[in-house]
């Protein structure tokens, strides 16, 4: 099997130290709302490679968000109580699946996918295109 070049993605609710910024600056409701707006997307993607059974190297994986000062564990644990009060699967960590030294990080769930091969099936189901597959493609056939 080939590969593709930058077509990985991934589908997380985690963005950085971000859901404690939006609970002080805009509310709990706001952050509620960005964080429910993420999970659906989620889910969203997962119910349609289930359904249509599309080929992207779907997985289930982990992202984090992790520091090596100190300075930023409580940073951290502020951002995971609100992740927690927004009901978004994260844990605190003290060590990583990766072979890095931390002081703590937090692990979200999340999935990741190859995007052309979502693209391409939703092309499909779309009847946008017909797509012409082989050893090597050759043409794209319009509709």
């Amino acid at each position: 099997m080939g590969t593709t070049a930058h077509t990985t993605a991934k589908l997380i609710s985690q963005h950085g130290l971000i859901y404690d910024q939006i609970k002080h600056q805009m509310g709990l409701e706001k952050a509620k709302q960005y964080a429910d707006a993420n999970e659906t997307a989620i889910k969203f993607v997962a119910k349609l490679i289930e359904e249509k059974k599309i080929k992207c190297d779907f997985s289930w994986r982990s992202a984090y968000v992790f520091t090596q000062s100190n300075k930023y564990i409580q940073k951290l644990q502020d951002e995971l109580t609100v992740a927690e009060e927004l009901g978004i699967k994260a844990s605190y960590q003290t060590e990583l699946e990766i072979p890095i030294l931390i002081p703590r990080g937090a692990k979200y769930s999340g999935m990741t996918l190859n995007t052309l091969g979502i693209a391409l099936a939703r092309a499909q189901d779309l009847r946008l295109m017909e797509i012409l597959e082989g050893p090597a493609m050759k043409e794209l056939e319009t509709l």
